[in-house]
């Protein structure tokens, strides 16, 4: 008798939602372009006189990043989180967290981070364009650009690929692991709430844990209680009737 074959049950975004995020961050993406020169200013400013000259721009998939050169001091960069692809809502929150996190790491690791310099709310902002951190511009090659076969499109590893260039990123990787499991903190929880969920899943904002957790079986029980609200909220979970 033939095995009979398994569906998949892979999860697919809410493309509704999806749209939706890519259609702001789109809208919100021709407005900060429009206001370099303005940043130029701002960040001028922030930095203790002096107007920057824009130089370039730097994109995530979830924070965009200006670049501003002044005389006689290092670049710098204003980075802005996109809203439609993180969580208009939590923009405010995110920034502060990274500001947060990345101080910490600076502390008490020797992980290299860069110098935040200033930053602010989206009531700080230029035209209420959104938080904001101006810190250090860090010059250099992309992993990725070091590891990948030249003549593909696709992220593929490079076959051909010196072994002590590789040696090298791996322990770096691992010592920045080790270094980030020597951390001990008092509570459980994330350092922010999940802005994928927030943006390609309809996940009710009001749904988000709002306090941290004493005990592992609170942070799990949260975790089990997300994953059934994320299943009976979400619009389009398949495209195929049978999975369906």
């Amino acid at each position: 008798m033939p095995q009979q074959k398994t569906s998949s049950l892979k999860t697919y975004f809410d493309e509704l939602e999806e749209t939706n995020g890519d259609d702001e961050c789109k809208a919100w993406l021709s407005r900060a372009f429009d206001s370099r020169a303005e940043l130029a200013v701002f960040v001028g400013r922030r930095e203790g006189g002096g107007t920057g000259t824009y130089v370039g721009f730097l994109k995530g998939s979830f924070n965009i990043s200006f670049r501003f050169s002044f005389d006689g001091q290092p670049d710098v960069i204003i980075r802005f989180p996109k809203p439609g692809h993180t969580a208009t809502a939590y923009r405010d929150e995110k920034v502060m967290n990274d500001v947060q996190i990345m101080e910490y790491l600076r502390q008490n690791t020797d992980i290299p981070i860069p110098r935040v310099h200033s930053w602010g709310l989206i009531t700080e902002s230029p035209q209420h364009l959104g938080p904001f951190i101006i810190m250090d511009y860090v010059d250099g090659i992309l992993l990725s650009t070091i590891l990948k076969q030249p003549d593909q499109e696709n992220m593929v590893l490079n076959p051909n690929i010196d072994n002590t260039i590789l040696d090298k990123i791996y322990y770096q990787i691992a010592y920045y692991i080790f270094q980030l499991s020597q951390l001990t903190f008092a509570s459980i929880g994330a350092i922010s709430k999940d802005h994928t969920l927030a943006t390609i899943a309809g996940y009710p904002n009001s749904q988000f844990p709002t306090a941290p957790f004493d005990r592992a079986s609170d942070y799990l029980r949260s975790v089990a209680n997300e994953y059934l609200i994320h299943l009976w909220t979400q619009r389009n979970l398949t495209d195929d009737t049978e999975i369906a």
